[in-house]
């Protein structure tokens, strides 16, 4: 049962959006992004709110994600504006904060950053994706022959 109903929120999600959904291929990569909260956080001294905006670098992408490693973390659940500049033009979308690492150990191999779950890309920005994706494991296959 839990499959089914899976398969018909899949099915929402398309019809939704009006775009198939594609795979979740993570590709490597070092690209500029700028990170922007759209819900400000509410100082406990004095009650206002404070957004952020800041330059981070995207690691890895997907169609429905990226992990963005900053020295700053955010917390889980909150909503940003992306923007991440690919190769051939810059990509916008809405996400949020899916999980959050803050590493301190010199030398680790896991890096400080968020992971992020895009919710709202438009329908030019998901085809932009997945071209930059394809190009990439085209790539990467014509390297490795």
């Amino acid at each position: 049962m839990e499959q089914r109903e899976s398969d018909e929120l899949r099915g929402q999600e398309e019809s939704a959006s009006g775009v198939e959904l594609l795979d979740d291929r993570r590709v490597p990569i070092v690209a500029p992004t700028r990170l922007t909260t759209i819900d400000g956080e509410r100082d406990p001294r004095t009650g206002s709110r404070a957004y952020v905006a800041s330059g981070e670098v995207c690691a890895n992408l997907s169609a429905h994600g990226a992990f963005i490693r900053t020295d700053s973390p955010l917390s889980p659940g909150r909503r940003v504006l992306l923007e991440i500049n690919l190769p051939g033009g810059s990509v916008e979308t809405l996400g949020r904060v899916a999980w959050s690492r803050h590493t301190m150990e010199a030398g680790s191999e896991h890096r400080s950053g968020v992971g992020i779950q895009f919710v709202g890309t438009s329908e030019a920005d998901l085809r932009a994706l997945k071209r930059f994706i394809d190009g990439f494991e085209e790539d990467e296959r014509t390297s490795s022959d």
